[in-house]
C-alpha cells in the first residue's frame, strides 16, 4: 500500500468529525492560553476600572477568556475545512450530466446541440 493511501484513509475520519475535533483542540488551546497569559489582577489600571466600573471589569474578563477560547476554535475550524476541500478533491465523482465536474464546466448535451444549431445558423446568414 502506498503512502497516500494510507494517509487518506486516516484523514478521512479526521475530517468526517472536523467540528468535535476543533471544539476539542480549542478548549484545549485555550486552557493552554489562559495558563500562558492570565489576565493580572495587579494591574493599577485594572484595579480602578474594577473599582469604578465593575461591569465594564467584568465585561472585559468574560471577553478576554471568550477570545482565548474562540480564536483557536476558528483557527482550527478553517484547517479541518481546508482538509475537508483537498480530501473531497481527491474523492472520485460520478459523472453529472451537468455541473462541474473535476473543475471543468460540462453542459449537457441539448445546450451544445443547440448551440451548434445556432453557429450554423450563423455560417448560413
Amino acid at each position: 500500500m502506498s503512502i497516500s493511501f494510507r494517509l487518506r484513509n486516516l484523514s478521512h475520519p479526521l475530517v468526517q468529525y472536523r467540528f468535535i475535533l476543533s471544539l476539542g483542540l480549542s478548549a484545549a488551546c485555550g486552557i493552554v492560553l489562559h495558563s500562558l497569559y492570565p489576565v493580572h489582577d495587579s494591574d493599577p489600571l485594572l484595579r480602578l476600572l474594577e473599582l469604578e466600573r465593575p461591569t465594564v471589569f467584568h465585561g472585559l474578563l468574560w471577553s478576554y477568556n471568550l477570545f482565548l477560547y474562540s480564536t483557536p476554535f476558528l483557527f482550527f475550524s478553517i484547517l479541518f475545512s481546508l482538509a475537508y476541500v483537498r480530501i473531497a478533491a481527491a474523492v472520485p465523482r460520478p459523472d453529472a450530466a451537468c455541473g462541474l465536474v473535476f473543475g471543468h464546466w460540462r453542459t449537457p448535451p441539448s445546450v451544445e446541440a443547440a448551440a451548434i444549431s445556432r453557429s450554423e445558423l450563423a455560417l448560413h446568414l
